[in-house]
């Protein structure tokens, strides 16, 4: 199985993610209903050392959680943080603890004021975190 795979596997493993979002969990989608949870690869290190690639390498990803309210949206953002904080191994990808880098609500600065509002009923919270993988 691949990284993107797993970390995929891993938020559908939680029930009550799977249950809140149906099932709209996926890579660099747009989703027809909400809520949902797009991943976005931003960072893929492949570190080496004298003898060839290390076994582990860290992979940075923004999760994006999009709900119909703040409160669905904040939910589903605490549900994904404890879902990739721990280590796991799934399916033959070892995920060693995520580190939760920031996490931030709302539009990105240059789009509007300081609120969760993106449009006229989207509310966005978005979680960077790197993890450390052997996929």
């Amino acid at each position: 199985m691949s990284f993107e795979s797993g970390l995929e596997a891993r938020l559908r493993a939680n029930p009550v993610i799977l249950q809140q979002t149906a099932g709209r969990i996926g890579w660099s989608k747009r989703f027809p209903a909400l809520p949902g949870i797009s991943l976005q690869k931003v960072s893929d290190a492949r570190p080496q050392h004298m003898k060839g690639p290390q076994p582990v390498r860290p992979t940075g990803v923004q999760i994006d959680i999009w709900a119909s309210t703040p409160a669905a949206a904040a939910q589903l953002r605490e549900l994904v943080i404890g879902s990739i904080s721990g280590s796991a191994l799934v399916d033959g990808v070892q995920f060693q603890r995520g580190l939760i880098s920031n996490v931030r609500a709302g539009p990105e600065r240059q789009q509007g004021p300081a609120t969760q509002r993106i449009g006229a009923e989207i509310y966005n919270e978005s979680i960077d975190v790197t993890l450390w993988h052997n996929g």
